[in-house]
């Protein structure tokens, strides 16, 4: 899974299955997601505590499929703000903004403690 992310992240396109799929670029040569679940949801977590990685809806759209993508139910973003308290951006399959998962909170929680 990780060169598929490189290769995404590059703007390269990927083959997913049979069928060959092009996901638009983000601007860094490497993108690390991890991939959680709870209570049968799951969700791709970005830590991005420096604040480096935009990613668009329809980015984000692509990654969330469940076909042509890793899929998952939603995707979070973590940074971290100047006093050090990390925030998040919570973003549903479609791309659009949710405004809260316990669900998500869980796995955000397992994410960073995971990193460490």
């Amino acid at each position: 899974m990780g060169s598929a992310l490189s290769a995404w992240a590059s703007g390269s396109g990927r083959e997913t299955g049979l069928m060959p799929v092009h996901v638009p670029p983000v601007a860094t040569d490497r993108l690390t997601l991890t991939k959680h679940e709870a209570a049968g949801n799951d969700f791709l977590v970005l830590l991005d505590v420096d604040d480096k990685i935009q990613l668009r809806d329809e980015q984000v759209r692509a990654l969330c499929d469940r076909h042509r993508g890793v899929g998952a139910d939603g995707f979070i973003r973590v940074t971290r703000r100047a006093d050090s308290v990390l925030t998040m951006r919570l973003q549903n399959a479609d791309g659009g903004i949710a405004e809260m998962t316990g669900n998500g909170m869980r796995c955000l929680a397992q994410a960073v403690v995971d990193a460490g």
